[in-house]
């Protein structure tokens, strides 16, 4: 078994704003977005789902003096914090 939480990963924007999206193991969407100094990931049963964070959500604040940072993530930091953040929120839906 993988240890992955992510199935797939589609980099849909390299920057302002670093988007991506996909599917967990699970088969549920998620949707993963890095703009200005917040970035997001959601899952949902449908991709729009995910979009209007209707499931489980993640954000984590970037404060390094930059109002823009998140937005210029290198695109290859992209999939490994998606993958860490996705775990984290499917973590939280367990314990609730």
């Amino acid at each position: 078994m993988s240890d992955h939480t992510l199935a797939s990963f589609e980099l849909t924007c390299s920057g302002a704003p670093v988007q991506a999206e996909g599917t967990t193991r699970d088969g549920r969407a998620y949707y993963f977005r890095a703009r200005h100094s917040t970035i997001r990931l959601s899952i949902g049963h449908t991709i729009d789902d995910a979009i209007e964070g209707a499931g489980p959500t993640v954000y984590l604040t970037i404060d390094s003096g930059g109002e823009h940072d998140a937005s210029w993530m290198p695109p290859e930091l992209a999939e490994p914090l998606a993958e860490w953040m996705a775990t984290v929120a499917l973590a939280q839906e367990d314990d609730s």
